[in-house]
């Protein structure tokens, strides 16, 4: 029998748990949300370095003759669809594409946002370029 006074502890595991689990769900939540985060910079700079990629043998009458910047904007608006599927959306479609074409290098720039968890709430944005020069082809003069 228990005395008068004598507390029993029935009760606190509950309330130890019931404490401490909002603190553990928060650490689950950002572990996730910063996974989608870096999945997303990962696709975007992996989209950027293939358009890079794509457009650098082209010299500068091939780049306009094939309508250099519209391909690229399709060609990396195709990748991010595949690849980023719902983790990683362009900002403004195509409009997240930006393609700098100068004579010796190019760079494709890629704007875009990361899944959320918090929704709206929480604006993920991620920016990410890659550049390399354009490929110069020359003829072998025979020397």
């Amino acid at each position: 029998m228990r005395s008068r006074g004598e507390r029993t502890e029935r009760g606190a595991s509950a309330l130890e748990l019931s404490l401490v689990a909002p603190f553990f769900l928060a650490l689950i939540f950002l572990v996730i949300q910063s996974a989608l985060y870096f999945y997303a910079s990962n696709v975007a700079v992996s989209a950027a370095r293939e358009g890079v990629a794509d457009v650098r043998l082209l010299n500068r009458e091939e780049y306009e003759r094939v309508g250099g910047e519209a391909r690229i904007r399709a060609y990396v608006e195709e990748y991010v669809s595949a690849v980023g599927q719902t983790t990683f959306s362009l900002k403004g479609g195509s409009e997240g594409v930006a393609v700098d074409y100068r004579p010796q290098r190019v760079t494709v720039t890629v704007s875009g946002d990361a899944l959320s968890l918090l929704g709206p709430l929480y604006d993920l944005s991620v920016t990410r370029e890659a550049s390399g020069e354009v490929e110069r082809f020359e003829p072998d003069l025979g020397q």
